[in-house]
């Protein structure tokens, strides 16, 4: 989901369907169209940032991800360090993040 150029995660199975949006300035809310259940409620995110729960995230890291965090640490000490932080705290989406920390 994008709101203001920020991008949102919804739950698993609502990816392409569609969904109520309502959003403030703290908040972004994810809400069901057909019972107004809340799907998912996420904290507002800078212009190209994004934010999705724990949960909705692959349980499995990507090979491609680990090959590049692999990558980033024969880079060097301290770059290696700081993807895996980004990876830890972002998910993919440190990984896809444009102009991320990580080598190509």
């Amino acid at each position: 989901m994008e709101v203001e150029a920020a991008y949102y995660g919804a739950p698993p199975g609502w990816i392409g369907r569609r969904v109520q949006v309502q959003w403030d300035t703290f908040q972004v809310r994810l809400i069901d169209p057909k019972t107004g259940q809340l799907l998912r409620e996420h904290l507002r995110q800078k212009r190209g940032w994004h934010r999705s729960q724990e949960e909705d995230r692959p349980p499995r890291t990507p090979l491609a991800t680990n090959q590049l965090l692999t990558r980033a640490s024969h880079a060097g000490a301290n770059i290696g360090t700081l993807c895996q932080a980004l990876h830890v705290r972002q998910g993919q989406v440190g990984v896809r993040r444009p102009g991320g920390a990580f080598p190509g």
